[in-house]
């Protein structure tokens, strides 16, 4: 699930803390409670409601607890990668972006695969992988802040909201056809990437 201990002011968790409305007032930051440093990991995001010039960014982040006490957007600082919204472009470190795939919108479902055990991250739009399926090239668990990294979203903006569901599994929006991993685990909209996971202690364990 998102991790309950770091809401920014303002946002409401809901559906089993799989589901958040950010706030109108900040980039509210939230997290997977679980990270990893090792293997290869899958979720899903679906965007499900906006207002106005709001946008939706994805990715990963390696330090949640310092993107919520700092109100940082994914992709701000340095050892989180976001994919936005509104251009489809990649971030890293600042507010510079970089092409990278298509935009999406609400109702669309991105799928991300976390690859731990070669450094790359990839996304997925409605179950079609974008930059033609290059990877991008991230920092080494082990050599970030917190050795660690959470699947997590943010908004784009500090003056309007958005919302959206993660599904690490067991999802709070309706699946049309089901998908497990290779272990049989999860229930997602789209195939899981061959050799990729569901998040989860299951998985974790084996």
């Amino acid at each position: 699930t998102f991790n309950p201990l770091f809401p920014i002011s303002g946002d409401t968790l809901s559906e089993g803390n799989v589901k958040v409305q950010t706030s109108d007032s900040n980039y509210s930051p939230s997290s997977s409670s679980i990270g990893v440093a090792s293997g290869k990991w899958y979720a899903e995001v679906k965007y499900t409601a906006q207002s106005s010039s709001s946008a939706l960014m994805v990715g990963v982040t390696s330090n949640p607890s310092e993107d919520a006490r700092n109100d940082d957007s994914i992709g701000e600082q340095s050892y989180s990668y976001g994919y936005n919204s509104a251009n489809g472009e990649s971030y890293t470190g600042g507010w510079s972006g970089t092409s990278y795939g298509d935009s999406f919108t609400v109702d669309d479902i991105i799928g991300i695969t976390l690859n731990l055990d070669d450094n790359e991250l990839i996304f997925y739009k409605n179950g079609a992988v974008q930059n033609s399926g290059t990877a991008l090239s991230i920092t080494a668990a082990a050599s970030t802040t917190s050795g660690f990294y959470h699947f997590a979203i943010s908004d784009t903006t500090t003056n309007y909201n958005i919302t959206a569901e993660i599904n690490f599994g067991n999802p709070s929006f309706s699946i049309s056809s089901g998908n497990a991993d290779a272990n049989g685990y999860g229930n997602f909209e789209y195939a899981v990437p061959n050799g990729f996971y569901a998040l989860c202690t299951k998985n974790l364990a084996e």
